[in-house]
């Protein structure tokens, strides 16, 4: 990218540069507002849907708390006026809390078997069985709290088409001076609950529900569920708190809470259709805003660059010229004095740039290849070497397989070392070299250590140093395993971290010291050191083929392992 900025024009790279500044300053400045003002615009729905929401909660729950305390009350006086044995007593205070409440449809206090002991209903109008009614069973499964059913048609009655909500509890009665228990029970109108919620407004289509614990309907006091309750479904991923959700005809912010008393929970469903408007009406100003400086900003920046840009546009047309004719001198015949000056400075540098830079090139270009191959010779002999010994001994001892395989191991192993001149190789060409070494190595240690090689295959087409490994295993083998009374092991792992490729060679035995390992690092670095040739080898091809960025790193952990890590740039190599 930056190439190619370097290639435009003056008065392009002027404007391009104005334009996005600019363009970036009021893009950030643009999202910045916009995610706060967004951020804002939520923070609001949150806060007024919440307080809707309990004040709501508050609404139901003081109304709730007021039914209790009556039916609290009621409990009180069923023990005291059984006690002293006044039943019709009992019956007239019942009978008044009825009138006086028009909520409370009616009051009856039942027996453990089920049967009504009193009742302010007609007791023609009482069902058999109030023992399976579900009032009576929630008061009997905790005797301890006042339960509330469902908004339903009252199951304990025979001629009722009105929905009531059930309160009851167990409480404790006197039967000819026995104290025993019975079951106190209130049916409730629905009214009261439907008219806190049309009291609530919610925008045109807000909307409040009741469900259990599990997200089951239990009361639609606006009628949203009649056909189908996509409200209801929108709910099941929101437990407590808010969130906004979208439905078929509006978007909404859905809270929800719990009813003190009860299991319920009271969700609300808030219309922020109005509030997304303006949000949306505001977010086109500020684009619109935004498009109309980056055009003026744009008109202005082109009529200055120009007139900066218009008289060198001359001078660059000449040097142009001047380079297209290699390095070819210059001759302005006009232009102003300063312009001439620069014109006769520019041909005496670009000569003599010219002159410097051919034959640094050149000296450098030899240098290299002369340092390259002069450390790569130096390896395939060494190695060459070794490998002819061991086939020799396996001669000896008559092992002809093992022969075969290391002779065959040794075929591939410099068959690719002469198909490529250059001093790299992909990775997956240098871990078989590796492992056609490891094979000849083991057969001639007679299986004395075994190894392991994990890699990627996301990892094979990357550059690596040419005959980088088999020193590192070759040091493996006689500084490590072979030094050790039991069988070692090595291994080589492969992995990308932090944008490098990291090659790791590890091999089991006694370990390096502190000491040690620094000496291997100055050795390693001194050029007329003559000790550690493999590792210093390693080291400046590395250096050379891949830059300062490459390095080899040693570790060790005494009587355990050794590790020597090549670091090396991320780079795709060819394939052959």
């Amino acid at each position: 990218m930056a190439k190619g900025f370097q290639d435009i024009s003056i008065r392009r790279a002027i404007f391009l540069t104005t334009m996005a500044i600019i363009v970036v300053s009021l893009a950030i400045s643009n999202v910045i507002v916009s995610s706060r003002f967004s951020q804002t615009h939520r923070a609001l729905i949150e806060e007024a849907s919440q307080e809707v929401n309990q004040q709501i909660v508050l609404n139901f729950e003081n109304y709730m708390g007021t039914v209790i305390d009556s039916a609290h009350l009621l409990r009180l006086e069923s023990f005291y006026k059984t006690k002293e044995g006044d039943l019709d007593g009992l019956l007239e205070i019942y009978e008044y809390a009825v009138e006086i409440d028009r909520n409370v449809t009616g009051i009856m206090l039942v027996n453990l078997t089920g049967n009504p002991l009193l009742s302010t209903f007609d007791s023609e109008n009482i069902r058999p069985g109030l023992d399976r009614q579900p009032f009576f069973l929630n008061a009997l499964e905790d005797d301890t709290i006042f339960h509330f059913t469902d908004p339903q048609i009252p199951g304990h009655l025979s001629h009722s088409d009105d929905e009531v909500i059930t309160v009851s509890r167990v409480v404790e009665y006197y039967d000819l001076g026995e104290r025993k228990e019975a079951v106190l029970m209130l049916d409730l109108s629905i009214q009261p609950f439907l008219d806190l919620a049309e009291d609530i407004n919610l925008g045109d289509a807000g909307h409040i529900l009741l469900t259990d614990a599990d997200n089951a309907l239990i009361f639609d006091p606006m009628n949203e569920c009649e056909s189908g309750c996509e409200s209801l479904d929108s709910i099941a991923n929101v437990f407590l708190g808010g969130a906004i959700v979208s439905l078929t005809d509006a978007e909404l912010y859905v809270h929800v809470n719990t009813l003190e008393f009860t299991r319920w929970k009271l969700v609300t469903f808030a219309d922020i259709g109005i509030v997304n408007q303006t949000l949306q009406t505001n977010l086109i100003t500020f684009s619109l805003i935004f498009v109309s400086a980056v055009l003026l900003t744009g008109l202005m920046t082109a009529y200055t660059s120009k007139r900066i840009s218009d008289p060198l546009d001359q001078l660059k047309e000449k040097m142009v010229a001047f380079n297209s004719q290699s390095f070819v001198p210059v001759h302005l015949e006009k232009g102003q004095k300063e312009v001439r000056v620069l014109s006769s400075a520019f041909n005496d540098m670009a000569a003599e740039i010219k002159h410097l830079v051919d034959r640094v090139y050149e000296e450098q270009r030899a240098k290299r290849k002369t340092q390259f191959q002069a450390l790569q010779n130096q390896i395939n002999p060494h190695f060459l070497y070794n490998t002819l010994e061991s086939i020799l001994y396996l001669s000896e001892e008559n092992k002809g397989e093992d022969v075969q395989a290391m002779v065959t191991a040794l075929s591939k192993f410099f068959r690719l070392s002469i198909s490529n001149e250059s001093g790299e190789v992909r990775l997956a060409e240098e871990l078989a070299h590796a492992e056609n070494y490891l094979v000849i190595q083991k057969i001639r240690y007679r299986d004395k250590f075994t190894y392991t090689l994990e890699t990627s295959p996301a990892l094979a087409d990357y550059s690596v140093l040419k005959l980088s490994l088999q020193p590192l295993l070759e040091n493996a083998i006689h500084h490590g395993v072979d030094q050790m009374d039991t069988p070692g092991h090595i291994s080589i792992k492969t992995s990308e971290q932090d944008g490098y490729l990291w090659v790791e060679v590890t091999n089991t035995g006694y370990g390096l010291s502190e000491e040690k390992i620094a000496d291997l690092y100055t050795s390693m670095k001194t050029v007329d050191d003559a000790s550690h040739i493999g590792l210093r080898n390693i080291y400046r091809r590395i250096q050379l083929q891949f830059g300062p960025d490459a390095d080899v790193i040693i570790t060790s952990t005494i009587d355990q392992t050794t590790t020597v890590t090549l670091k090396y740039p991320l780079k795709v190599g060819k394939r052959p």
